[in-house]
């Protein structure tokens, strides 16, 4: 009898290569901002900045999957 293979190895990398590419991207983006806000001072600018960094996160995770799924699936 054949054997079947319900999990083909070659397609879960080709699904999560843009994951673990994006997470990676990530984690530099963290440690930047995090580098960032340990220098700055308590206050109002601090605190904004924590929100652009929020939102620049997001913009990032959106922006590096996309790209990086375009070039993957190529």
């Amino acid at each position: 009898m054949p054997e079947i293979e319900l999990v083909n190895f070659g397609e879960i990398w080709t699904v999560t290569g843009p994951i673990i590419i994006t997470g990676i991207i990530l984690i530099f983006v963290a440690v930047i901002s995090l580098a960032i806000l340990r220098n700055m001072k308590k206050g109002l600018i601090k605190e904004l900045v924590k929100i652009g960094i929020i939102v620049g996160i997001a913009a990032v995770t959106i922006i590096s999957f996309q790209i990086t799924s375009i070039i993957w699936g190529q």
